[in-house]
């Protein structure tokens, strides 16, 4: 399902179990604007969107466009340990000053073989919001993606957030503003790993 113009719901929202729902514009829901991903995966592709409580859960997911940043506003969010969020592979391509079979870095450096250069870290620590590049020989990879999560609320994370490279690929970001966290799920921004040892992205 890709929704293309505005769309307002005055009755319960749901989409087919293992759909994929696409939101590109302002979705309204009825009542206290609580939405529910239950076994279904949710590709938020619009960051304006003022949520109330984001509950996902029995295998549900929330994903990114490609080479597109997920941020989220709310005022709770809870994942339960079936369910997550995942912008892996959902940066960027190999960028054209990552050369020869040289892992893609980000925070860290990625990895290479012996004559190949490191290539350069970029990004900001304290407020991480980029996404990863590929590195190594292949043109089909891709970075991982980023995650924002500004919550007014609490964050119950059971599950898992990952914003993982693919091979060679440096990790995305994951960057949580939110007043209060608990759970005992994940968070991942790994690079991918190589061919070789010596280039993984980092």
């Amino acid at each position: 399902y890709e929704q293309t113009g505005e769309l307002t719901v005055d009755g319960a929202f749901s989409i087919t179990n293992d759909a994929e729902f696409t939101q590109n514009n302002k979705l309204t829901l009825a009542g206290n604007g609580d939405l529910t991903v239950n076994d279904w995966v949710w590709i938020n592709n619009y960051p304006a969107q003022q949520w109330n409580n984001i509950f996902v859960s029995s295998g549900g997911w929330i994903k990114s466009g490609l080479e597109t940043s997920l941020e989220i506003t709310a005022v709770n969010l809870s994942i339960d340990s079936s369910s997550g969020i995942d912008v892996s592979g959902r940066g960027y391509q190999k960028h054209p000053e990552i050369t020869g079979m040289a892992g893609a870095s980000h925070g860290g450096s990625g990895g290479y073989d012996e004559g190949e250069s490191i290539n350069q870290t970029y990004g900001n620590y304290k407020e991480p919001v980029t996404m990863g590049y590929a590195g190594g020989s292949s043109e089909e990879y891709r970075g991982g993606g980023a995650v924002k999560l500004t919550l007014s609320g609490k964050l119950t994370n059971n599950g898992g957030i990952y914003a993982n490279g693919n091979q060679s690929s440096s990790g995305g970001s994951v960057y949580l503003d939110v007043n209060q966290i608990e759970g005992s799920g994940y968070i991942y921004a790994n690079g991918g790993n190589g061919n070789y040892v010596s280039n993984e992205g980092k």
